[in-house]
């Protein structure tokens, strides 16, 4: 294990030889978390990898857990103050060492085979830049409460409808690291949904895909995204969306991407794809799915001030035996 500054980061590494694979975990408060997260990597049946993780200035006491940790591949790294997460990720990007870079965010899990089912992709696909998966959704106790299928797996899938729809999981993907070097990394100007626009900078030259496995597990915390975040990363992700087709249509490499969609009064009212009122029903039915009915019934009941004709949001603000789809139910089959 080594306990690194910035300075010495380089230096350091050089003890040993590079490895194929640079895993990155950035860390700020994670609680016990952080923990289960590193194990997660140090088990994986792939095993040329280096781990970094990097303490964003915690004070939690969580990254103190670590110095018991005796395995070589371990970096720990501590920021002299807090730098926020788009620094923090491409600080490790820049201290990566490996071709192939990985990412983990700290409160989420990685299935034992994750690294080598990725790994065997980059080997058989040498075109290929960019790699995610499906997922697991875990609660606060690691209990399974749902999944995150992607639905598109393929490159033209995903590059058809990217400028409409995230189809990558943070957590699950794998790059390969000079490429994304070369592109700068995460945009320091986004302060949120910085990921989505790294994917579309990538997307927009190179060969993009996704794995059917679910090879991480994903954590969601009661309450765990507020309202006046989902508003915000909707909003920036539309921004996002409409820049970069705009920087596509200019350099004409937009064959292939359908255009942004752009949300009638209608769709808006209903909730319908790309619009706010979706993205809190997502967050409803995904606290609703992990037993937390407050938080559920409070997302919905926010989605339902901006798109008051959905009949999703009501039927997941009520309890189960109380929504009219259930009632109907009972009803019909009398």
């Amino acid at each position: 294990m080594e306990v690194l500054k910035h300075c010495a980061a380089s230096a350091t590494a050089q003890l040993f030889p590079a490895p194929l694979v640079t895993v990155v975990i950035p860390a700020f408060n994670p609680g016990n978390y952080l923990r289960l997260a590193v194990q997660s990597i140090l088990c994986q049946t792939f095993k040329d990898f280096e781990l970094i993780v990097i303490d964003d200035g915690s004070t939690d006491g969580s990254f103190e857990q670590l110095a018991n940790e005796r395995d070589f591949r371990l970096r720990l790294v501590h920021n002299e103050r807090n730098l926020g997460l788009v620094k923090t990720r491409n600080l490790g990007i820049d201290l990566a060492r490996a071709p192939l870079l990985a990412v983990l965010d700290s409160d989420d899990i990685a299935k034992p085979n994750r690294l080598q089912l990725q790994v065997e992709r980059f080997i058989s696909d040498p075109d290929l830049v960019l790699l995610g998966s499906c997922a697991d959704v875990i609660d606060s106790t690691g209990q399974v409460c749902g999944s995150i299928d992607t639905r598109e797996y393929l490159d033209a899938d995903i590059r058809k409808s990217m400028l409409r729809v995230n189809w990558f999981i943070q957590s699950s993907v794998m790059f390969r690291t000079e490429v994304v070097r070369n592109l700068g990394g995460y945009p320091a100007n986004i302060p949120i949904a910085e990921d989505y626009a790294l994917w579309l900078k990538i997307i927009a030259a190179h060969k993009v895909g996704n794995l059917r496995e679910r090879l991480v597990q994903y954590r969601v915390h009661g309450a765990q995204i507020s309202q006046r975040k989902i508003r915000m990363v909707r909003e920036m992700a539309q921004k996002i969306q409409q820049e970069t087709w705009d920087e596509l249509v200019v350099s004409g490499r937009s064959a292939g991407f359908d255009p942004p969609e752009v949300a009638d009064v209608w769709s808006r009212l209903r909730a319908g794809p790309g619009t706010l009122g979706r993205d809190y029903l997502g967050w409803a039915e995904r606290y609703r799915q992990m037993g937390d009915r407050k938080a559920a019934f409070v997302t919905a009941l926010a989605g339902l001030k901006v798109s008051p004709l959905s009949w999703a949001l009501v039927e997941v603000s009520l309890p189960y035996r109380a929504r009219p789809s259930r009632l109907w139910e009972k009803v019909a089959s009398r």
